[in-house]
């Protein structure tokens, strides 16, 4: 029979016994964050890291898409916003999206903005209709986080912003 090491024991108490009342199907990305950012990279933290592995495959924090954890996300207006930023500890896909003018030709720009403030353009749209926003016609995923998140600038005129996310972490 294997002993266990006062040093696996730790590892329950600060990795299992701090998520025990969360199920699979909660998606607590948030709180697995929390618990499992403070672990050292190192290897007297075996246990730990493999015990965080374990938790990121049985909760689908893998990189591919978690079951019926997909979103569209509404917005509407003239005035520059946040269109989608995930809580901490969460990473969702960018799927695409459209931009709706509602008064006459209008411009908008999405970007993705960081902690810091700065941004890099991802789309520019100028329409008077409805205009499609596609990720895959750049041939590249864009994935968005607490501190990496989409935002919408509204140059002029207003519209509806809608867009679809896939959480994948």
């Amino acid at each position: 029979m294997r002993q266990i090491s006062e040093k696996v024991l730790r590892v329950f108490d600060v990795v299992w016994n701090q998520l025990n009342t969360k199920k699979i199907g909660d998606s607590p990305s948030n709180e697995i964050a929390t618990v499992t950012d403070a672990i050292h990279l190192q290897e007297s933290n075996i246990d730990a890291l493999q015990a965080t592995h374990l938790i990121n495959q049985v909760t689908f924090r893998d990189g591919l898409p978690i079951p019926d954890e997909g979103k569209i996300v509404q917005t509407s207006g003239d005035s520059d916003r946040i269109q989608f930023q995930p809580n901490a500890g969460e990473v969702w896909l960018f799927i695409g999206g459209d931009w709706l003018s509602t008064s006459g030709t209008s411009n908008m720009n999405i970007q993705l903005t960081d902690a810091d403030g700065n941004t890099t353009l991802l789309f520019a749209e100028s329409t008077s209709g409805q205009a499609p926003l596609s990720p895959a016609l750049y041939g590249a995923a864009i994935y968005v986080t607490n501190t990496l998140y989409l935002y919408a600038n509204i140059t002029s005129g207003e519209g509806r912003l809608s867009t679809a996310f896939v959480k994948v972490r």
